[in-house]
């Protein structure tokens, strides 16, 4: 008898999220805020037997705007590579290991 659950694996990209915020180490990109444009890619995936029609089991998306907005506006990170590991801590942590993989793809940075 074969007893082995099928695992169904699927991927959402939030696409060209944008917010002006303070990121880089020269003094004038400290001085005012950049358009910093993103995409943010989760990558879910569930025994067959746990997917179900409910927002309880997976990831509230409605959530994740407000919270890239907070992290990168009172972050005020000198490196953007340092953005995108505090994002995915606190995206993974907002996901409670519903996620299993999160990229973050810088999409435009705009340079004052």
């Amino acid at each position: 008898m074969n007893t082995s659950k099928s695992r169904s694996t699927y991927g959402i990209k939030l696409s060209r999220f944008s917010t002006n915020c303070i990121v880089g180490i020269y003094e004038e990109e400290r001085e005012i805020p950049q358009p910093l444009e993103l995409e943010i890619e989760f990558l879910l995936s569930f025994d067959s037997d746990q997917c179900f029609d409910d927002i309880d089991q997976t990831i509230d998306y409605s959530i994740v705007p407000d919270l890239l907005e907070f992290v990168l506006t009172k972050g005020k990170f000198q490196l953007i590579e340092t953005a995108a590991d505090v994002l995915s801590s606190v995206l993974m942590g907002y996901c409670r290991k519903k996620a299993n993989q999160l990229s973050i793809d810088q999409v435009n940075v705009d340079i004052i």
